[in-house]
């Protein structure tokens, strides 16, 4: 099985989810989707924030859960997802129906000039299934 990449998964993303609710995390992430898409209006760009998008789509979710929209896209590194671990914690416990939150997980930090940033000894989808 191949891996896609950050641009294919984008596209897919984009796809399945055209008019949803998305944040997107960091300068990359959001450079890469300007490409994919240009802008949209549904895009949340979330800039200089790690370790923030997956506590702002939370809060989008809660706040949007009785509206038209199928789904808060949360589109996050590993690397910021790790910087703000203890969302998941909170993700968790307020299980929102709305919040749909997607890794991309390239095993570094993006924005900060490419350091591991340990998402090959974490097993992430232990932590979102606990």
């Amino acid at each position: 099985m191949s891996e896609l990449t950050r641009i294919e998964a984008l596209r897919c993303i984009d796809e399945v989810y055209p008019t949803d609710p998305m944040v997107l995390t960091l300068g990359t992430t959001v450079r890469e989707m300007l490409l994919v898409t240009g802008e949209k209006p549904n895009h949340l760009p979330i800039l200089d924030s790690m370790g923030l998008p997956a506590a702002i789509g939370l809060g989008l979710a809660q706040g949007l859960a009785e509206s038209k929209f199928g789904k808060v896209v949360v589109v996050e590194g590993d690397g910021s997802l790790l910087m703000g671990f203890t969302t998941l914690t909170t993700i968790g416990r307020l299980n929102p129906s709305k919040l749909l939150l997607i890794v991309l997980d390239n095993g570094v930090y993006g924005a900060t000039g490419g350091q591991s940033s340990g998402s090959d000894t974490t097993d992430l989808v232990a932590v979102v299934e606990a």
